[in-house]
C-alpha cells in the first residue's frame, strides 16, 4: 500500500489513525521520534530557564559588588564562571582574615580597634564591615540556592521526559472521557515525580520506603513499567480483552435515538433511556449510554455519538453523581 493511500484510509477511518500512531510509537523509528522531539522540547525550554538564572546572577553582581561578567578580546565571561569568581575572592579575603587573626600585629590592632570602639571613633567602619560581610554571606547563600534550583529543573525535566515517552505508549480505554484520563494520567505523573531520582543519568523511581521499584528481572523499572502497574492508570486502560464496541443497525434507523421538537429550531435527536432506568455513577451512565447508542445503530466516530451522549450526560445531571 501506497503512502498516499494510507494516508487517506487513516483520515478516513479516526480509528484507523489512533492504531497507526500506537503502532508507529512502540517502533524504533517512532520511539526515536518522540524521544528526539521531547529531547528537543526540553532543551528549549531549560536553556531559557537557565539564561534566565544567569540574568538573575549578572542582575545581582552589578547592584551589590558592582561587578559584572567580563568582556575580554570579544569573549564575553560566562555568568557562573563571575560568580565563581567573586566566591574565590571571598575566599581569598577569609583565608587572609583568619591568617591576620592569628599575628601579633593584629593582635596589636584589635586591641586597639576595639579601644576606638569603646570611644566611638571606628564605630561607624566596623558596622560597615559588618553590614558589607554579612550581605555579601547572604548572596552566596542565594547563589547556592539557585544553583539547587536550576539542577532540581533539570531533573524534573528528564524525568518528565521519560515519563511523556512511557504516555505516549500506553494503551487507554477510548470509552473512558478524556477528562477522566488525563485527570488518571496527570495524578499518575505528579506521583511519579514526587517518587524519582537521577543516578548515573538514568530515571529511577521509587517506593514509599526510598527503595528502588524493580522489575520482574530485578532490574531498575522503566516508566512504562510503573505507569502501567499504578491503579490510577489501570482504571483508564484499555484491557487485553476487551475491544472498542459497534455493530448494531444503521445508523439512525430508531432504537432509543428519537426526533423531538425543539422550538425555534429544527427537529433533534435525543438519546431516551428505557423506562426505569437510572444511573449510579458516571462511568455506569456511559456504559449505558453507549449501550443505548449501539442498540440505535450508531457507534463511535459517528457525527451524532458524542453530541447525543453529551446531551443526555447534561439532561441527567451526571455530573452530580460520584466517578465510581
Amino acid at each position: 500500500m501506497e503512502i498516499a493511500e494510507i494516508k487517506a484510509a487513516a483520515e478516513a477511518n479516526p480509528q484507523l489513525l489512533d492504531g497507526l500512531v500506537l503502532f508507529v510509537a512502540e517502533t524504533t523509528p517512532g520511539k526515536t521520534l518522540i524521544e528526539n522531539k521531547a529531547k528537543a522540547e526540553f532543551d528549549l525550554k531549560i536553556g531559557e530557564e537557565i539564561r534566565k538564572t544567569h540574568e538573575f546572577y549578572d542582575k545581582d553582581l552589578l547592584e551589590i559588588l558592582g561587578d559584572k561578567p567580563k568582556n575580554e578580546g570579544g569573549k564575553v565571561e560566562k555568568s557562573y564562571e563571575a560568580v565563581k569568581r567573586n566566591l574565590v575572592e571571598l575566599k581569598r579575603l577569609k583565608a587572609i582574615e583568619a591568617n591576620l587573626n592569628e599575628t601579633d600585629a593584629v593582635k596589636k590592632l584589635k586591641a586597639e580597634n576595639e579601644k576606638l570602639l569603646l570611644e566611638g571613633g571606628g564605630k561607624v567602619f566596623q558596622e560597615q564591615l559588618e553590614t558589607a560581610k554579612r550581605e555579601f554571606l547572604q548572596k552566596e547563600e542565594q547563589y547556592k540556592k539557585d544553583l539547587l534550583e536550576a539542577r532540581q529543573g533539570m531533573t524534573d525535566g528528564l524525568v518528565k521526559n521519560d515519563i511523556a515517552v512511557a504516555k505516549a505508549a500506553l494503551k487507554l480505554n477510548p470509552d473512558m472521557s478524556e477528562t477522566m484520563r488525563n485527570l488518571a494520567l496527570n495524578t499518575a505523573e505528579a506521583e511519579l515525580l514526587k517518587n524519582s531520582k537521577i543516578v548515573d543519568g538514568k530515571v529511577l523511581y521509587l517506593k514509599p520506603d526510598g527503595t528502588t521499584i524493580l522489575n520482574a528481572k530485578y532490574e531498575p523499572a522503566s516508566a512504562s513499567e510503573v505507569l502501567a502497574a499504578m491503579d490510577v492508570v489501570k482504571e483508564i486502560s484499555l484491557k487485553d480483552n476487551e475491544a472498542p464496541k459497534g455493530g448494531g443497525a444503521p445508523p439512525g434507523s430508531g432504537g432509543n435515538v428519537q426526533t423531538v421538537k425543539v422550538e425555534g429550531k429544527d427537529d433533534a435527536k435525543k438519546l431516551v433511556f428505557a423506562t426505569g432506568t437510572t444511573f449510579t455513577t458516571k462511568t455506569d451512565f456511559l456504559q449505558k449510554a453507549e449501550k443505548a447508542l449501539n442498540e440505535a445503530g450508531y457507534v463511535k466516530g459517528d457525527e451524532l455519538w458524542d453530541k447525543l451522549k453529551n446531551d443526555a450526560y447534561t439532561e441527567n445531571k451526571v455530573s452530580e453523581l460520584p466517578a465510581e
